[in-house]
């Protein structure tokens, strides 16, 4: 009897000391100052000072061939990649350490698939916060490695004559920046445009006849998603866009890629316009614009896992806000769809949706995620109508934001209850993105017939109809 109990001793015990180390991971704090210095033209020093030591600074997902050639170490000091794939910065004796300085040049090549360390401009520079430091491992009692958020204050010191814009900041001293970071704009202050509720930065290679229509579709997307999930923002939307006419995609022609993070977004637009219709390259800029801002909007869905929630949903909020605009046909949104759908399907065979970007596949979150968010949406009191994604997100965004960060699937789970989607349904979206595909095809298939989403089969290829 009493080993019984001494049993049941230890073992409450054991589960209360495993339940202490899951809070503690991730949700402790490392406070810390850190000052960018712009050195001269092309070289940054970046000085880290923390209120306690660490073992290990994480700057996102590896880019290797970026930090080996433009980071400046100290000798003792090395980029490492953990199980998940991301980059961390450590002592190669694996030591603790409280203070850092590193020396880094200014990245000119777009990071695919990765935080963007720099925005290149003709006459500035911005810097990407982020990658500089997104969490912290300590070492608990000298024992047990655990992952702590960073709460950084960061100072900004420039060239002579060089203007600092840091969004919604009057100072470029101790400022408080929590989350994924800022861009901060070191630069000539004649390339800022501000209107009531944004501030533009453009470069001045910037094609003329897409310069006005850059302003006019942000401010006509800040007013519609504020109509739609609610003002989010402290200040002003900062906007973020350089041109170069060299291709940086795979294919040589146009491409435009960038980021969204705390209230503002950064863009480089790529190629030539040369062959391409105005109106397409319109077209495309205004849906690559509306989803970065998409993402500012939408309540953001657990740490890495959930990017086919984010980047689908992201897509799928910017397309229907282009046709709530009529800057986009229905008969567009279809298109859109049904491109992504067959794309998605060969990636499918190979790597489910839960996170395929772990695996090569980064571009499955968006078109693979768009179906699944879409037909989501639809199984919302059986219908597929475009206000069920709006009210989907408004949801999700009454559940703090920690719920959403660390139970991302019980947040959508009980927001798709509250929305009238019965089980049957949950656990049939559940299964499609958690698993790989012999064949996408009939598994989408069985997801539409599930959710209501109506489609026609044609020989070898599945279609959306409206």
């Amino acid at each position: 009897m009493k080993y019984k109990k001494l049993i049941i001793i230890v073992s409450v015990i054991v589960l209360l000391g495993c339940f202490a180390l899951s809070v503690l991971n991730g949700l402790g704090t490392v406070e810390g100052k850190v000052t960018i210095t712009h050195t001269d033209e092309d070289s940054w020093q970046i000085d880290y000072n923390f209120d306690q030591s660490i073992i290990g600074i994480m700057t996102g997902p590896e880019t290797k061939k970026y930090h080996d050639s433009y980071w400046d170490l100290p000798e003792s000091f090395h980029f490492t990649k953990d199980e998940s794939g991301y980059s961390w910065l450590k002592k190669k004796d694996k030591s603790s350490f409280k203070k850092l300085s590193v020396n880094v040049k200014t990245y000119k090549k777009v990071v695919l698939y990765a935080p963007q360390p720099f925005a290149n401009f003709d006459k500035g520079v911005s810097i990407n916060t982020g990658p500089l430091g997104f969490a912290s491992k300590i070492k608990l009692l000298e024992l047990v490695e655990m992952m702590h958020n960073f709460d950084l204050r960061y100072s900004f010191i420039g060239l002579k004559d060089e203007i600092i814009l840091i969004p919604n900041s009057d100072t470029t001293k101790d400022i408080a920046i929590k989350g994924s970071g800022y861009f901060v704009f070191f630069g000539n202050s004649d390339m800022i445009t501000e209107s009531e509720q944004v501030q533009l930065i453009l470069d001045t290679d910037f094609p003329s006849s897409l310069r006005g229509d850059i302003l006019s579709t942000t401010e006509k997307f800040t007013t519609l998603y504020n109509q739609e999930f609610g003002e989010v923002l402290d200040g002003k939307l900062m906007v973020q866009m350089s041109y170069d006419k060299s291709p940086r995609n795979e294919g040589g022609g146009f491409g435009i890629g960038g980021g969204a993070q705390n209230g503002q977004f950064s863009g480089i637009m790529t190629g030539s316009l040369d062959s391409i219709a105005i109106e397409k390259v319109i077209l495309k800029l205004r849906a690559f614009m509306a989803h970065e801002m998409g993402h500012i909007w939408q309540p953001h869905l657990g740490m890495d896992e959930m990017r086919w929630m984010n980047e689908g949903g992201a897509e799928i909020i910017s397309h229907l806000g282009m046709v709530k605009l009529g800057m986009l046909k229905e008969k567009g949104f279809y298109t859109f769809l049904n491109k992504y759908l067959i794309e998605s399907i060969k990636d499918l065979e190979k790597v489910s949706l839960e996170a395929p970007h772990r695996k090569g596949y980064e571009q499955l979150n968006y078109s693979g995620g768009s179906i699944a968010v879409w037909a989501a949406s639809a199984a919302i009191n059986g219908d597929n109508k475009s206000d069920n994604i709006f009210n989907m997100n408004r949801e999700l965004a009454k559940f703090s934001k920690d719920s959403l960060i660390r139970f991302p699937k019980y947040c959508i789970a009980s927001t798709f209850t509250k929305l009238g989607v019965n089980q049957e349904k949950i656990d049939g979206i559940d299964h499609f993105i958690n698993t790989k595909h012999k064949n996408p095809q009939d598994a989408y298939a069985k997801l539409f017939d599930l959710t209501g989403i109506k489609y026609e089969v044609k020989g070898d290829s599945i279609f959306i109809v409206e």
